[in-house]
């Protein structure tokens, strides 16, 4: 990010038309700033400051135009209107978001009430859950955002043409959201795995290259240690493939749906690796490695059972480790964990979901709002180079400011400030406004790197698998459904998930036999998987055929 496109934020003369904003109504859009002296005069020794050679400007309407904005709070996140950043945008650009804040616990209700009474926010985080998109497009709530974009927005019409995948969140080749987009290095390798590096050592115990060369360490540790955890997991999403960055795929098997390098979708857990998988981990509890108690396990439990030495090897979020290892090293100094290379399995191969580098449809415009025109022009502008600065490092001169090759540092003021506080960076978002747990189309990762803290932090994980990098596959990415096919997977998923997530627990910890393994396979197909693979693979070939 160079300084040379933010010192074109501003000119002396502002050109952009006077653009009326949203309604009074419906939740405080279209707010009109009522002195337009005070605002000019606030803004003249910017525009002085920064004005650039080529007289443009990013400010967007000379008047104040307020559009609101449906936001889930997080709760270690407090929301406020009064935040560094979103002022600077508005004072950049004439346009003000008002936060309509709903805590994440109610975020599904409220908006489902809202939806239902018409009352949408001008714009706001999509969450499928409170109303599938499908239907929020046949209602006609979901503005359709393409002409518009194609119009006003050039930095969302280039991610569309050029990000892979982006174009599967369009309904009907048509852009109803907005994603959250990285605009640097994915330093997320997803779940990985973690071990007591200090009793390798100890034992003169190699470092683990293949997943059975794994089992036989634990096997020997287990054996010296007989009271620790030799594999501990947290609950079954993470162990037996629900969640996409589960250990499934490193041992080589999916459980959900997965695309293959022919474009065609298969469901995991009906092949025959899925069995070899269920095979594996049975045998791991069977001799007491996989632990007991991971059905009921969470994270707390976990990084709990971790830091109290209790645990020799885990396969999660990499991020945990720096503090686990600070508090772990309280009551043994020499105790440690570290991270595992990517394992090989059985099949020769060297794999592992990672998380994926954009966050798609995050973002949709309500169809009453009154003025798309100027919130289109706004959020293009959130996705711009300049956008990202604001939103990812705050106000220049205050939290951050550029260092001699002309790019952003936080100021030492801000480093001082935050840097040994508590939940740091959680902090500096909430009282700047950053990041995208508040509002940032445009995603920076480096914004973290100065409280990671040290040892395993997600810069130093970043660079330990960084030669494996080839070995990390991104999360699929599902095809646009109509929403006849939508519902009836949901049916589908709702008549295979209980009965399969209660037999594949139940053939891990033994109390059924692998043959089952057969019964649950018949019953999955019975109830829709193989119609659920050829929804996928029919939705596939419309996207193909629209975009290919």
């Amino acid at each position: 990010m160079k300084k040379n496109v933010v010192k074109r934020i501003v000119t002396l003369v502002l050109t952009a038309a006077l653009i009326s904003g949203c309604g009074q109504s419906g939740g405080g859009s279209g707010v009109t700033a009522t002195d337009e002296m005070a605002e000019k005069d606030m803004v003249s020794e910017q525009q002085e400051e920064t004005a650039g050679e080529e007289g443009t400007s990013s400010r967007l309407t000379e008047e104040e135009v307020t559009f609101t904005f449906g936001i889930s709070e997080n709760a270690a996140l407090p929301i406020s209107e009064d935040m560094p950043a979103w002022d600077e945008a508005a004072r950049i650009t004439g346009v003000r978001i008002q936060p309509v804040i709903i805590p994440s616990s109610e975020y599904t209700t409220k908006m489902s009430a809202l939806y239902a009474s018409d009352e949408l926010p001008d714009f706001f985080y999509v969450n499928p859950q409170f109303v599938p998109l499908q239907e929020m497009v046949d209602d006609e709530a979901l503005l359709d955002l393409t002409d518009l974009v194609e119009q006003y927005a050039p930095h969302i019409q280039s991610d569309f043409e050029n990000i892979p995948d982006y174009a599967r969140t369009k309904i009907d080749n048509k852009i109803y959201t907005l994603g959250i987009i990285r605009r640097d290095t994915n330093q997320q390798p997803g779940t990985v795995g973690m071990i007591r590096g200090d009793l390798l050592e100890k034992n003169n115990l190699p470092m683990p290259t293949t997943w059975e060369e794994l089992r036989d360490t634990l096997a020997t540790l287990h054996d010296l240690y007989p009271d620790m955890i030799p594999y501990a997991a947290r609950g079954q999403n993470r162990l037996i493939g629900v969640d996409y960055l589960s250990v499934t795929r490193s041992i080589g098997a999916d459980y959900n749906m997965y695309r293959d390098e022919n474009n065609v979708w298969h469901l995991g857990r009906i092949e025959d690796r899925y069995r070899d998988f269920l095979s594996f981990m049975s045998g791991l509890y069977a001799d007491g490695i996989l632990d007991s108690e991971y059905l009921t396990k969470t994270l707390s439990n976990l990084q709990e059972e971790c830091s109290a030495g209790k645990v020799m090897f885990f396969y999660e979020n990499p991020t945990f480790v720096s503090d686990i290892n600070k508090n772990l090293a309280v009551t043994d100094p020499d105790a440690y964990f570290t991270m595992v290379p990517l394992l090989e399995n059985q099949y020769g191969e060297t794999a592992n979901y990672r998380a994926r580098d954009h966050k798609f449809t995050m973002y949709g415009v309500s169809a009453n709002c009154e003025n798309p025109e100027l919130l289109v022009k706004f959020l293009d502008w959130a996705y711009s180079e300049e956008g990202a600065i604001n939103y990812g490092w705050g106000v220049e001169g205050d939290s951050f400011e550029y260092d001699e090759n002309g790019e952003p540092q936080w100021t030492q003021k801000t480093l001082d400030k935050y840097v040994n506080a508590d939940n740091a960076f959680y902090k500096l978002q909430s009282d700047y406004g950053l990041n995208t747990d508040i509002f940032a189309p445009s995603w920076l990762y480096t914004i973290y790197d100065p409280f990671l803290g040290d040892g395993w932090n997600q810069k130093a994980v970043y660079d330990f698998y960084k030669e494996q990098d080839d070995d990390f596959i991104s999360v699929p990415v599902d095809p646009p459904f109509t929403i006849e096919q939508s519902e009836r997977l949901t049916e589908i998923k709702q008549s295979i998930t209980d009965y399969g997530n209660t037999t594949i627990n139940q053939i891990i910890m033994g109390i059924e036999p692998i043959e089952k393994f057969d019964d649950m396979v018949e019953y999955f197909k019975q109830n829709g998987a193989l119609e659920m693979e050829q929804i996928y693979n029919d939705a596939e070939k419309a996207y193909q055929e629209t975009n290919g």
